[in-house]
C-alpha cells in the first residue's frame, strides 16, 4: 500500500457524547496479504496502530488494527488514549471521523467539517515525523515484526535522556579488561594456522589445483588474516598488552603491514570514531554513508560510480576506499608536529612489506603467485572488514547526526551500534570482531572478552541494544534498500528514489525561477 493510503476509518456516532470507557473492541490481525487471523477482545486504547510504509522498509509482517464499537465514539486506537475524549468537547460529532494512516508521517488524522477537524487535530498527540521517532513509539509486538522484516533479532529503542558515556560504561563488568596471555596466544595461533593451511594446500597442489579449491584457499587465508588484523586492532586501541605499549606498537605494525594499513593512521581514525560515533561528516574513520546532499552535488559520471559502489555487491568491499583515504594524501600537516615523525615511521612499514614480500612472490611464481597469495586474500579480508563495519553501524532507524547540540554520544554508541552474531567457529577465527559495542563503552576490553562483555551490556541495557544474526535478508537489505542516507528523513532510501526526488526538486526549482 502506498504512503498516505488510508488504513482504517473510525466513524463517530452522531449521538455520541460520552467519554471513552474500558470496554472491548473487535481486533483483526492483518498482514501485507490481508486478514490472517481471528478477532480478539482488547481494550480500545491498547490496540496498537503503526505508522509504517513499505517504501521506507517499515512494513511489519503483522499490524494490529481495532474497530471500535459505538461505546467508543468511534475512537479505537492507542494513539487516541491521551485525547480528552468527550466527543462534544473535541468536536467529534456528526460528520467527523478519525482515520489511522500509513506513511512516513502516518498516525491519527481527523476528517469532517473544518472547524471541528481543527479542534480534533489540536487535541491529538503529536505524531512522529522521522523513522527513528516512529520506532521509538512502537510496542514490543511491532518492534519484533519490524525487526523480522529488516533481518534483525531485536531493534533497540532510544536511551533515556542524560545517559552519558561515562554512565553507560558502568554496564561493562570490571573483569572485562583483564589480560590473559593464554587467550592472546590462542587468538593468534588459530587464524595463523588457518592461513598456513591455505598456503600449504596451494603450494602442495601447485599448478594442478582446481579452481574451487584455489578460491577456498583464498577465503581461508583472507578470513584468517582478518582474525590476525583484530589482534592488530587491539594494539591500535592499546588493549593488546596493557603494560607493554612499545611492544604492542611493534607487534601491531608488523601484523597490520600485509593489509597495507598504517597502525598510527588506523589508531587516529579509531579514536575519532570512538569519540564521535555516527556523527555525520565527522566519523569518517568507521564509514560515512552516501548522503542525498552529496549525491546532489555529483556530476553524471560521479553518480554512475556512486551507483556501482552503493547498489551492487561492490558495496561489500567499500573499505578499499577507506584504505586509500587512510593515507590522507601523505599530508603531514593534518597531524600535530609531535606526531609527524611517528606517522612517517608508521607509514613506512607497509611500504617495507611491499618492497620485500611482493618481489619475493613475483620472483617465486610470477604475477600469479602475487595474485593468489596476496591480492585475492587481501580482497577477502576487505570483504569482512567492509561487511561487518557496515552491519555494525547501519540500520534504517539508526540516524547519522550532524555535529550540534542534538548529537548524543551515548545514544550513538549504544543504539547506533548493531551486534551481528556469526557461527561460533567463525567468531573464534576472526577473534570476535563482530562484538563491537564494548569498545565504545570501555576501550580497554580485549578481543577475547568482547563476547562476554557484550552479553553483560545487553543484560543491563536490553531494550536499547540492536541485535542480529548474520542472514541473507539483512545482507540484501544492506545492498538493495539502504543505499542513500536522507538527512531530512534521517533514514535510508534507495538510490533510484534519491535520484528521482533530486530530479523532481530540480524541476520544481526551475519552474519556480522567473523566466529570463
Amino acid at each position: 500500500m502506498v504512503a498516505g493510503s488510508m488504513m482504517a476509518t473510525h466513524v463517530a456516532s452522531p449521538s455520541c457524547s460520552a467519554p471513552l470507557r474500558p470496554s472491548t473492541a473487535s481486533c483483526r490481525w492483518w498482514s501485507s496479504g490481508g486478514s490472517t487471523s481471528s478477532t480478539a477482545a482488547l481494550p480500545a486504547w491498547s490496540a496498537a496502530n503503526t505508522a509504517t510504509n513499505r517504501r521506507h522498509g517499515m512494513m511489519p509482517v503483522i499490524q494490529r488494527m481495532c474497530f471500535a464499537t459505538s461505546d467508543y465514539c468511534g475512537a479505537g486506537g492507542s494513539s487516541l488514549a491521551p485525547v480528552a475524549a468527550r466527543c462534544s468537547g473535541i468536536g467529534i460529532g456528526a460528520g467527523l471521523s478519525v482515520s489511522v494512516w500509513r506513511g512516513a508521517r502516518g498516525g491519527i488524522r481527523c476528517h469532517g467539517p473544518r472547524a471541528d477537524r481543527h479542534a480534533c487535530t489540536a487535541s491529538l498527540p503529536p505524531q512522529p515525523t522521522t523513522l527513528d521517532d516512529v520506532v521509538a513509539t512502537m510496542d514490543e509486538t511491532q518492534l519484533s515484526a519490524l525487526a523480522t522484516e529488516w533481518g534483525y533479532e531485536q531493534l533497540g529503542t532510544r536511551l533515556p535522556d542524560g545517559l552519558t558515556l561515562s554512565v553507560l560504561s558502568r554496564a561493562v563488568p570490571d573483569d572485562a579488561t583483564a589480560f590473559s596471555m593464554k587467550q592472546l596466544v590462542l587468538g593468534v595461533a588459530l587464524p595463523l594456522s588457518l592461513m598456513c593451511a591455505g598456503y600449504a594446500w596451494m603450494a602442495f597442489m601447485h599448478s594442478i589445483i582446481p579452481g574451487w579449491q584455489q578460491a577456498a584457499c583464498w577465503v581461508l587465508i583472507g578470513t584468517g588474516y582478518f582474525g590476525l588484523f583484530s589482534v592488530a586492532h587491539d594494539a591500535a586501541r592499546m588493549a593488546l598488552l596493557p603494560d607493554g605499549h612499545e611492544l604492542q606498537n611493534v607487534l601491531g605494525s608488523l601484523v597490520m603491514a600485509p593489509s597495507l594499513y598504517s597502525l598510527e593512521a588506523w589508531r587516529v581514525s579509531l579514536l575519532v570514531h570512538y569519540a564521535q560515533p555516527n556523527m555525520l561528516g565527522e566519523d569518517s574513520s568507521g564509514w560515512q554513508p552516501l548522503t542525498k546532499a552529496r549525491l546532489a552535488a555529483m556530476s553524471a559520471l560521479e553518480r554512475r560510480w556512486a551507483w556501482l559502489a552503493s547498489t551492487t555487491p561492490l558495496k561489500l568491499f567499500g573499505s578499499v576506499s577507506h584504505w586509500l583515504s587512510s593515507w590522507g594524501g601523505f599530508n603531514l600537516k593534518k597531524y600535530y608536529p609531535p606526531m609527524r615523525l611517528t606517522m612517517l615511521g608508521s607509514w613506512s612499514v607497509p611500504f617495507w612489506f611491499m618492497a620485500i614480500a611482493w618481489p619475493a612472490l613475483i620472483a617465486s611464481g610470477g604475477l600469479a603467485a602475487w595474485f593468489d597469495c596476496w591480492l585475492m586474500p587481501w580482497l577477502v579480508f576487505h570483504f569482512w572488514l567492509s561487511t561487518l563495519t557496515l552491519l555494525q553501524h547501519t540500520a534504517p532507524h539508526v540516524p547519522f547526526e550532524p555535529p550540534g547540540p542534538k548529537y548524543d554520544a551515548g545514544q550513538a554508541a549504544v543504539n547506533g551500534t548493531v551486534t551481528v552474531a556469526l557461527p561460533a567457529w567463525l567468531e573464534k577465527v576472526i577473534n570476535y570482531a563482530n562484538y563491537h559495542l564494548p569498545q565504545h563503552l570501555a576501550g580497554g576490553v580485549p578481543f577475547y572478552r568482547a563476547k562476554s562483555a557484550t552479553a553483560s551490556i545487553e543484560a543491563k541495557l536490553q531494550p536499547f541494544v540492536n541485535r542480529a544474526r548474520f542472514n541473507g535478508r539483512l545482507l540484501r537489505n544492506l545492498v538493495e534498500r539502504w543505499q542513500v542516507y536522507d538527512e531530512d528523513k534521517r533514514t535510508y532510501v534507495t538510490f533510484a528514489q534519491a535520484v528521482a526526488e533530486l530530479d523532481a526538486q530540480a524541476v520544481a526549482a526551475a519552474s519556480a525561477s522567473p523566466a529570463t
